[in-house]
């Protein structure tokens, strides 16, 4: 059987900036479409399922739905430190997670 949705693990909230530290993926899928993020339903899964059909072991939602994913966040995503200040998804903050 196929699993849609993997388990999703939070891997904390963590700071980011212009000079991204892992790159949007936003219109390079038919789930992320959308022309605002923040309104699309079922950010996280959708974010998910975009990580695993690009085989990305990492993915981030941040900004109320915007997501990211690159081959090597996993090294990347700690690049502008923790966030102290995270409440639902703020503009500067990123909530990564990675599919096992």
């Amino acid at each position: 059987m196929y699993n849609l949705y993997p388990e999703i693990v939070n891997m904390g909230c963590w700071r980011d900036a212009w000079d991204r530290a892992v790159t949007p993926l936003e219109g390079h899928h038919i789930l992320l479409m959308e022309p605002n993020y923040k309104t699309r339903s079922y950010a996280l899964y959708k974010c998910a399922r975009v990580a695993m059909d690009n085989k990305l072991n990492m993915f981030g939602v941040e900004n109320g739905g915007q997501c990211m994913g690159s081959a090597n966040a996993e090294s990347l995503y700690k690049k502008h430190g923790p966030a102290t200040e995270c409440k639902g998804s703020g503009e500067k903050f990123r909530f990564v997670f990675t599919c096992l």
